[in-house]
């Protein structure tokens, strides 16, 4: 059985991704609510990667906000979510000493993924 973390599983994306990967028998899929694993946190992303051991991540976390917010705290939006994005695919690479490849998607394409890692 192949084991999937989904980063983001709550947000509009996530929950659409989460549902597909529900319906394959043959997935695991891995969940973790913010409070439960702060993704920003380096050291804990390394940690929940490396005792976890997915097969796959699919990263469709992010900091969102309106429009309001997006146009009034640009530099932290883009902060944050970069800090995901980074922590996430540095503890994908030094868990484990693999990276076929990287995937960036369409928000709204086929899969509706925003960015899928797979290792």
């Amino acid at each position: 059985m192949k084991k999937i973390f989904l980063a983001g599983h709550k947000g509009m994306v996530g929950s659409a991704i989460l549902r597909r990967l529900q319906k394959q028998s043959d997935v695991e899929v891995i969940v973790r609510a913010r409070r439960e694993l702060d993704l920003c946190n380096q050291t804990a992303v390394h940690e929940f990667v490396k005792n976890e051991r997915p097969d796959e991540i699919i990263l469709a976390a992010a900091k969102v906000g309106g429009i309001y917010a997006n146009n009034k705290y640009p530099a932290e939006f883009i902060y944050q979510n970069l800090q995901i994005q980074n922590n996430v695919i540095h503890a994908a690479v030094q868990s484990f000493s693999i990276f076929s490849k990287i995937n960036f998607v369409r928000p709204y394409g086929d899969t509706g993924a925003v960015g899928i890692v797979s290792i």
